[in-house]
């Protein structure tokens, strides 16, 4: 029988130009390698802020969560998804 696999590490990607609003609101995300620019607002942002530290999606899900004052089982999916969106955009990646 083979060990579980474990979950892949979340982390932003690298080459990427990023711009961060003043108050920490709001994130210009740019993929120097050829995409259009992303802007990240609201629960975007704090999920973005949540990646400046690596970690499992379920991590991520733990910071977001406690960021915003709500159990992190209500939003995993929600982050998991915006995670995946965020890998398509060349602004994340999972190992």
């Amino acid at each position: 029988m083979n060990p579980p696999a474990s979950s892949p590490v979340w982390r932003k990607s690298e080459n990427l130009a990023v711009v961060e609003s003043d108050n920490g609101g709001r994130f210009a995300v740019l993929d120097l390698g050829g995409s259009q620019p992303v802007v990240l607002t609201d629960s975007a942002a704090g999920i973005w802020r949540a990646l400046d530290e690596p970690g499992t999606a379920a991590e991520v899900a733990a910071r977001v969560a406690e960021d915003y004052g709500m159990p992190a089982a209500d939003i995993a999916d929600q982050v998991g998804g915006f995670l995946e969106s965020l890998r398509a955009q060349g602004l994340a990646r999972a190992d």
